[in-house]
């Protein structure tokens, strides 16, 4: 899909949560993959399609690429907010 500034900064967030969180990592993971299986099938599929068609899938995918970047970094968040959580208890 189109690069947009905030998805460098969730890919890196994206990159953190591996060593954050690796349960989420892999669920989200899973998630970004079949958006990108998606993606695939809609470029392969690109020229055949009319444009209202091509135009209602890469607004959906967009959509979905930007709710998964949303929950990394809430996932990021949450991890951070309980080691800082842990901290204060010693």
């Amino acid at each position: 899909t189109q690069q947009k500034p905030g998805e460098q900064q969730c890919y890196q967030m994206f990159s953190a949560l591996k060593t954050l969180d690796n349960a989420s990592f892999k669920r989200f993971q899973q998630q970004f993959s079949i958006i990108n299986h998606n993606y695939e099938v809609y470029k392969k599929n690109q020229a055949l399609i009319d444009n209202d068609s091509a135009e209602i899938i890469k607004l959906e995918l967009n959509e979905k690429v930007d709710v998964v970047c949303a929950r990394v970094r809430s996932a990021v968040f949450a991890s951070m907010a309980k080691r800082a959580s842990d901290l204060n208890k010693l």
